[in-house]
């Protein structure tokens, strides 16, 4: 879900769905990571980029 809303530019339920694993305490994968980084940097936020990259 995370890979579809990116892609189609679909931002606040992007980051509603990265929230809501959060809460639940779902832990992301190497897969998650990657959709998350690759998302963030189509969209041009570095600073979400960074943000990430410092969670691993």
């Amino acid at each position: 879900m995370l890979d579809a809303y990116g892609k189609d530019g679909q931002m606040a339920a992007f980051r509603s769905i990265l929230q809501m694993m959060k809460e639940s305490n779902c832990a992301s994968d190497l897969y998650t990571y990657n959709t998350i980084i690759n998302i963030y940097g189509e969209q041009g936020w570095i600073e979400e980029v960074a943000d990430v990259l410092a969670e691993l």
